[in-house]
């Protein structure tokens, strides 16, 4: 107990780290697909493969991204010291980067898979609907993973 309460004490006695939007954007996307991940490794391991993709649906918390833009503006409206800027010049630099690094890794993924798939299948073979109907949300993830990776890099390096 009170190891516990020497931990909290560091904790809260912690400097606080000052986050912009899209620093928390990308630490939540991270944290989803983390928790996704486990889950669907854990189901795999217990239930197989099939049974293991519904907790794909996990990641459909990244839906919830737009309400961090929404409460920080109107957060930053309410406050008394206007001062305070959300987003600078440098924030938007970073999220432009982040869009075109994951961009570009996302249509190089999508060729070499493409390509792939012909290659397997052949010009005659039939591609399975399963991987047809998964491919938009596989690219999506892709994109906001890729994203949200690059962002934290950025930020980490002070660029």
């Amino acid at each position: 107990m009170y190891m516990l309460h020497k931990v909290m004490q560091t904790l809260h006695s912690a400097p606080k780290v000052q986050m912009t939007l899209h620093e928390k954007r990308a630490w939540f996307n991270v944290a989803v697909f983390a928790l996704a991940l486990i889950v669907f490794l854990v189901v795999f391991y217990f239930l197989g493969f099939k049974h293991s993709l519904g907790s794909l649906g996990l990641c459909g918390f990244i839906g919830l991204n737009p309400y961090y833009y929404r409460v920080a503006f109107l957060a930053h409206r309410n406050k008394k010291m206007q001062s305070d800027v959300i987003m600078d010049e440098r924030d938007n630099l970073i999220h432009q980067k982040a869009h075109f690094i994951a961009f570009s890794s996302f249509w190089a993924v999508f060729v070499f898979t493409a390509m792939g798939l012909w290659a397997t299948y052949g010009e005659q073979g039939c591609i399975p609907i399963t991987w047809v109907a998964a491919s938009p949300l596989t690219g999506f993830l892709f994109l906001t993973f890729v994203e949200s990776v690059a962002t934290l890099i950025q930020y980490a390096r002070g660029k």
